[in-house]
């Protein structure tokens, strides 16, 4: 009884993990929608303006590269957010015929396909790349801007 007992006390265990886990990585996805989208709302903002900033060639270039670079991580941190749902879709129908084959009551760790899960990293690994290197380069300009400043 006492083994039983320890079963279920580890499967609560295991899903406390696993919600604090999906949560950490729903803030995570929002933090790079958050960090690209604000960064590329305010300076597509000061080049919309009647006098927009003197930049050299290379400011440009950088400002031309970090928005690049921010809009496809911002577009891959929601296709992650996408597909973290997808895989959550996968894990249940799982989960439901696992359950509905069961004829006695066990313990069933079930995971999304390996393949979504892959793909779900990768997507969202680039998405951090960008993003990060997005704020590199809209950095590099904003040095370069006010070094050419009187």
């Amino acid at each position: 009884m006492a083994e039983q007992a320890d079963i279920v006390g580890s499967a609560s265990l295991f899903n406390s993990y696993v919600a604090d886990w999906g949560s950490r990585v729903n803030s995570f996805i929002n933090y790079l929608i958050i960090v690209s989208g604000g960064i590329l709302s305010i300076t597509v903002g000061a080049f919309l303006t009647a006098r927009p900033p003197a930049l050299t060639q290379s400011a440009l270039l950088a400002v031309q590269r970090s928005w690049l670079l921010l809009s496809v991580g911002l577009v891959l941190a929601l296709l992650t957010a996408f597909l973290h749902i997808a895989a959550q879709a996968f894990t249940i129908a799982r989960w439901r015929k696992q359950s509905v084959r069961a004829t006695s009551p066990r313990l069933l760790t079930i995971t999304a396909p390996t393949w979504l899960r892959i793909v779900t990293w990768v997507v969202f690994g680039v998405a951090f790349v960008c993003c990060s290197a997005g704020i590199v380069c809209i950095s590099v300009a904003a040095a370069q801007l006010l070094h050419i400043r009187p």
